[in-house]
């Protein structure tokens, strides 16, 4: 998958947006410590993807192409990602506070202008993995309860989920979003590695822009105002 978004990146001749002199440097290569937090990351994700699957083909979800419905198939959807997002903003706000920041989110940190897409995102601790396939699966089961969920639109979800996740450690100004309101883009994650007290959502800037912590992007070589 990261070789995909990378080649498809390559062939649109999109921006790269990781080139530049300014004052944070990105992690050139990883260390001993990344590559163990990948490892122990690659066993955790294999979990959670099974856990993903089972929802989506025993879960409660409609299969039968009869079934869908503008509720259950695009409503649900945006619901679902929404959902996700509001639930993982307070999580990751939480998770920058100087209590818990060293002993947990830090390590993601490592890296403050991600260029290698799912080595950048992988590369955290493993509690912030589970957290983060929990947000995903707790978001699926809700719009399941709340809207009903066809199957067509959770594989849709899980896919941009993934793709989205991968992307925003990308170092490509994609342009690709989700039909969100404010939705996110990779340049704006890219801004909270660089600058941590903002931009905490990853798949629209709803949450960020109402509560004041949404940052415009800026380019690494950009002046200050």
């Amino acid at each position: 998958l990261n070789t995909a978004l990378v080649f498809f990146a390559d062939l649109l001749q999109l921006k790269r947006i990781d080139k530049g002199e300014g004052k944070v440097k990105k992690l050139e290569k990883l260390e001993t410590i990344d590559y163990c937090y990948l490892g122990f990351n690659t066993l955790v994700e294999f979990v959670g993807m099974n856990h993903i699957i089972a929802f989506l083909l025993q879960g409660p979800v409609l299969t039968r192409l009869q079934q869908f419905s503008l509720t259950n198939g695009p409503i649900a959807f945006m619901l679902t990602m929404i959902l996700n997002d509001v639930i993982y903003y307070p999580v990751h706000c939480v998770a920058h506070k100087r209590a818990f920041y060293p002993f947990c989110h830090k390590q993601h940190h490592r890296q403050f202008v991600p260029f290698r897409g799912y080595q950048d995102a992988a590369n955290q601790h493993p509690f912030e993995q589970i957290y983060g396939f929990s947000i995903f699966l707790a978001s699926c089961h809700i719009s399941a309860r709340l809207t009903g969920f066809h199957a067509g639109a959770a594989w849709v979800a899980f896919f941009a989920w993934a793709i989205l996740n991968i992307a925003n450690h990308l170092p490509f100004d994609s342009g690709v979003h989700l039909p969100l309101p404010y939705p996110a883009y990779p340049h704006d994650h890219q801004m909270h590695h660089r600058f941590s007290q903002c931009n905490y959502s990853t798949l629209t800037s709803m949450c960020d822009r109402l509560f004041g912590t949404f940052r415009a992007f800026r380019a690494l070589d950009e002046p200050e105002p």
